[in-house]
């Protein structure tokens, strides 16, 4: 196997384990990244590698070493490498289950309002400054 060839295969292998680790589907590890669902299965099928820029957002959002992504590491080795999930509150979980189970519209919605309710705060706040 040619070295590109298994570099690939590492790679789809790490990004597979990594992503899964995370509990994220590819679908929320494509919108962490910005890059397309195929793109993601693409990686892990290792069909395709992703660009310098993108293994840079990976390495950043789960703390990880880039060259760590292309060794081919034993299990607890990359587990090891794995940002640990934050533990959320019943109430915060609570929320991201509803979140989860809301339609792709209705969920863009909600971040509109969470936003609005932020922004509102936030002005609450600096006039009670001042």
């Amino acid at each position: 196997m040619g070295d590109e060839k298994l570099l690939t295969e590492i790679f789809a292998k790490n990004i597979r384990k990594i992503r899964k680790n995370n509990h994220l589907t590819q679908k929320e590890l494509a919108e962490k990244l910005g890059v397309g669902i195929s793109t993601v299965s693409d990686w892990e099928k290792a069909k395709k590698m992703p660009r310098a820029g993108v293994i840079e957002k990976i390495s950043n959002e789960f703390k990880i070493t880039k060259s760590s992504l292309f060794e081919d590491l034993e299990k607890n080795e990359i587990e090891n490498t794995l940002v640990q999930p934050q533990v959320l509150s019943d109430r915060e979980q609570e929320l991201l289950d509803l979140f989860r189970s809301l339609s792709d519209k209705d969920q863009y919605e909600l971040l509109m309002i969470a936003k609005l309710k932020k922004n509102q705060s936030q002005e609450r706040s600096t006039t009670n400054e001042k």
